[in-house]
């Protein structure tokens, strides 16, 4: 390292984030008001450079390694510790599904509580639920509804338990039994019916398998794929394409609609070692260890393209993103926090210190991280930030083009069914300013309801049609197929390769879509039969459930297994008002809108389900609920009134705000820190989260370095770097 004489020329006391993107180096305001905390005109600072990079050398010099760089506003950033608890061995990976984080407890020699399950209803009290002694070197696990996969690195093996009663994971008939795989198990994921692992080292170099789940109890069929490499360490699968972090072969991008015979698409070498892969719709974010984050653009799959790397002076491993902010677990050195607002820019807004980081997950707002020393929960968001008050929130902003009915948003890009409108698409990536980029207009019999997106491709349900688009480019939709099934469609759901679509005559079918642009009455695997109207469905693991909409006291929510997908069998059924609009489930709580109240039950018992309770405002009226959604324990609902967002942490002290001006909502969503309301005439976007990154203010100046002192090899040993006044608007 060499230190460099910074000489900054602006009038006033500015607190700035100096970024150069050409070598990667972040300095963040609290690393320079730490040496000066008032930084005043033609201050000089002390700052670290490494000068690894060339590519951006700045035309003025000859020396080696330094160039231009950008001048941005900082990012407001505060950390609140909310709990830690403390565990036997290392949480070498974590998932969060509901109000409950399941953790892999790592032990090279014993295998005393290697799988916990930790009640995180509240963060700042984390509860152990429960723990089962498993297997040594237990090492990654993913959670699909009441089925829990694990694999170990030392007995090269994958694992099923049965996780319906989370506080009783050491009781009987919670293993399911396992198998012996090739390979030390990194990563695993779950679509549908398919398991994918990342299997480290496999012995043929076939280190990326495919397992059929269809029954969670093995034995199963292995299928190894025809992808030759040793190197897998983590993986991500959306719809037909695999994302396949290899270690020091890069990236892979694998098309996957043939199981058998997946087809390698992209591939982009990348620095250090690829340790994980996650997906922002166009968007991959890679860490790679030591080298840290990479973004790449995967929008072209055959052609991935390196955006940016940001150097995180740790060992990146794993990561979660909320909306703009990308949390990274970095080993030795905590959790490091990045805007990626700019997605070429990557900035660093904080560090946050603890004990070696294995890997982090998000509860809402709320940001889980699994330690050597056990399971730690924080909010990092702007200061002031985390959850907002929506009755005062500076947006609400709105497309009112066209009709707005249900939505999806992934990444940038808001999915919009439109009603008689047909199905378009927005780009949200400012929230202020939703832009429309294509749309695809129906004939006036064609009213899209719903809408759902899965990969490259989105499902929408008409009142008589399911039909599937190709939204590869968002800016140009292509309709691939249309399958027509009669009258009364209202709801769809697409898990996999698995498509639910709901009959307003009562019932739903199951179709099973392999083949992309295939759609036909042929794949129908099953269709039951029960209630009158069924206005919603919803998926998680095995476990199906519906309400109705029939306007009487009656048996109106309904759950089922799909273990054979060709004799869905029914578990259960129970009581609500009759007049369900929308469900969500998330974990082992179920959201009900019942257009007169909005419902949460209990639904960990498949068998079983039980009332919670009846949300009410501050004021102790119940809510009315056209449409739910939940943000970690936060519940958003729509009604006739506005929209509520209600905090259910304290089920006996609930608290709310409501904007008003969202009569018509028909469907409601959150996406990173914002909620997106279909308002039948509209489309309303609400902020009902401040995250750091979200400080950021798109405005920005250049700064070129002129050279001080170079030596003989050409290399600076000091260098100054001169920028014109300029106080970004917001900037105090």
């Amino acid at each position: 390292m060499t230190k460099i004489k910074t000489r900054k020329q602006f009038l006033g006391i500015v607190f700035l984030t100096i970024i150069f993107t050409s070598s990667n180096i972040i300095l963040s305001s609290a690393f320079i008001e730490t040496i000066f905390p008032q930084i005043s005109t033609k201050d000089t600072t002390i700052i670290i450079e490494n000068f690894e990079d060339t590519t951006f050398k700045a035309s003025t010099t000859n020396a080696f390694g330094w160039g231009t760089g950008t001048v941005t506003n900082t990012r407001n950033a505060t950390v609140i510790p909310l709990d830690f608890y403390q565990t036997k061995n290392p949480l070498r990976d974590i998932e969060v599904q509901g109000r409950k984080v399941y953790a892999a407890g790592y032990n090279s020699t014993f295998a005393f509580q290697s799988l916990l399950a930790f009640n995180i209803n509240d963060p700042a009290d984390i509860r152990l639920a429960s723990a089962r002694t498993s297997v040594s070197e237990f090492a990654t696990l993913t959670v699909s509804g009441d089925t829990l996969y694990g694999g170990s690195i030392r007995s090269k093996r994958i694992y099923y338990y049965n996780i319906t009663y989370p506080y009783n994971l050491h009781g009987t008939g919670v293993y399911m039994g396992g198998f012996t795989i090739d390979g030390a198990v990194t990563d695993l994921e779950i679509q549908g019916n398919l398991l994918y692992a990342a299997v480290f080292n496999e012995s043929s170099s076939r280190s990326f398998k495919i397992i059929d789940v269809t029954n969670p109890r093995p034995p199963n069929k292995i299928i190894t794929t025809n992808f030759v490499s040793p190197n897998v360490l983590g993986l991500a699968v959306s719809g037909h394409y695999a994302y396949l972090a290899a270690s020091s072969d890069g990236l892979y991008i694998l098309n996957v609609t043939n199981k058998y015979a997946p087809i390698v698409l992209g591939h982009l070498n990348l620095p250090g070692n690829a340790t994980d892969v996650l997906l922002d719709g166009k968007y991959a974010y890679v860490s790679l260890a030591e080298e840290g984050v990479a973004l790449v653009d995967i929008q072209n799959p055959l052609n991935p393209q390196l955006i940016d790397l940001c150097y995180t002076d740790g060992i990146a491993t794993r990561m979660a993103l909320q909306g703009n902010t990308l949390f990274v677990a970095n080993g030795p050195h905590g959790v490091f926090v990045l805007d990626v607002a700019e997605h070429d820019n990557m900035a660093h807004i904080v560090t946050y210190i603890l004990p070696y980081v294995y890997d982090v997950d998000l509860y809402g707002g709320t940001v889980v991280v699994g330690t050597e020393e056990g399971l730690y929960t924080m909010q990092i968001s702007a200061i002031g930030g985390g959850i907002t008050n929506i009755a005062k929130t500076v947006y609400a902003n709105a497309f009112n083009g066209l009709q707005a009915w249900d939505i999806r948003v992934i990444g940038d890009i808001a999915y919009v069914a439109g009603g008689p409108d047909g199905i378009y698409t927005l780009n949200i990536r400012d929230p202020n300013n939703p832009v429309l980029l294509d749309h695809l207009p129906t004939n006036p019999q064609v009213v899209f309801r719903r809408i759902d997106v899965q990969g490259q491709f989105a499902y929408a349900v008409s009142n008589t049609t399911v039909q599937m688009f190709d939204i590869q480019d968002p800016a140009n939709i292509v309709n691939v197929s249309i399958l027509s099934l009669g009258n009364n469609l209202y709801d769809i759901f697409v898990d996999g390769s698995f498509v639910y679509v709901t009959w307003q005559k009562g019932g739903f079918g199951l179709f099973n879509f392999t083949t992309a642009s295939m759609l036909n009455w042929g794949n129908k695997l099953d269709e039951p039969h029960f209630g009158t109207n069924i206005t919603a469905i919803w998926v998680q693991g095995y476990r199906i459930y519906a309400v109705d909409y029939s306007g009487l006291i009656k048996q109106s929510f309904f759950m089922f297994d799909r273990l054979t997908p060709t004799a869905i069998h029914q578990t259960d059924e129970a009581p609500l008002w009759g007049l369900n609009l929308d469900l969500k489930v998330d974990g082992d709580v179920a959201y009900h809108a019942d257009t007169n109240w909005c419902v949460l039950s209990n639904v960990s018992d498949p068998t079983n389900r039980q009332y919670i309770m009846v949300l009410k405002d501050n004021n102790g009226v119940y809510i009315n609920s056209t449409a739910v959604w939940n943000f970690g324990p936060y519940v958003l609902t729509a009604s006739p009134d506005g929209v509520y967002i209600v905090n259910t942490i304290n089920f006996n002290a609930l608290t709310s705000t409501m904007y008003p001006n969202t009569q018509g909502a028909l469907a409601i969503t959150t996406a990173g820190d914002y909620t997106y309301i279909a308002n039948r005439t509209s489309l309303i976007i609400l902020r009902h989260f401040k995250s750091a990154a979200d400080t950021y203010i798109k405005e920005t100046n250049t700064a070129e370095s002129t050279t001080i002192f170079t030596m003989p090899n050409g290399t600076i040993s000091a260098a100054t770097m001169d920028y014109e006044a300029w106080v970004p608007a917001g900037t105090f």
